[in-house]
């Protein structure tokens, strides 16, 4: 050492400097920074693993918003034109409507699908995916009667069709009867073995007895 120059010396002392350096990195501080590295990189595979499951928590929730919509859409769809005939939901209705407007129900009855107009006929053949339920009934009441009754069953929510009237006043009395034909669509696809469930079972819905 005695024999080395004062540069050799200097060269040594860094070399000795870096080896120290070198060997605290590797053996000291150096798995320190791996482990810190590693604690960094899971944190950002955490944080991108939260933010797609944020991402699709709000896709989840725009899609549960858009059924709820289309559930909502469609319910409103099937009060107007159902998937099946409904007859009891048909009675209830014209029963609703007759009692509003002041008439008195004389006979109501329905006739097969494949006896309807040639009108609905067209329009079924047309459509292939509506049918038609065909009602009759007949009403007593004033002439202003018969008339408000016709807008209530054309305004009536679930769809029903005025196909035919027919008048006929009583002698010296102000009471008419009507002959009522209208037509009720329905969408073909319904299922009749399914049940259905209305929503006026087990409440009161007004008069149990349509000609009472």
């Amino acid at each position: 050492m005695n024999s080395l120059s004062l540069r050799e010396k200097i060269l040594l002392i860094i070399l000795a400097a870096f080896a120290s350096f070198f060997l605290i990195c590797k053996y000291g501080t150096g798995p320190q920074i791996k482990r810190y590295n590693d604690a960094l990189k899971t944190y950002k595979n955490d944080m991108d693993n939260l933010l797609t499951l944020k991402s699709q928590q709000k896709n989840i929730a725009k899609l549960k918003n858009q059924v709820d919509e289309l559930t909502k859409k469609n319910s409103e769809s099937q009060n107007i034109i159902p998937d099946t005939v409904r007859y009891p939901e048909i009675i209830m209705d014209i029963n609703s409507i007759i009692l509003s407007s002041n008439c008195r129900i004389v006979k109501i009855s329905f006739t097969e699908e494949n006896n309807q107009t040639d009108r609905n006929n067209k329009i079924q053949n047309k459509t292939s995916k509506v049918l038609f339920a065909p009602v009759n009934f007949s009403v007593s009441g004033t002439y202003d009667d018969m008339i408000f009754l016709m807008g209530k069953i054309e305004n009536n929510e679930r769809k029903l069709s005025i196909d035919k009237v027919v008048m006929n006043k009583y002698q010296n009395t102000s009471s008419i009867i009507a002959d009522f034909d209208i037509s009720c669509p329905y969408l073909k696809q319904g299922n009749p073995s399914e049940p259905v469930k209305y929503p006026f079972m087990g409440i009161n819905t007004g008069k149990k007895d349509l000609f009472n």
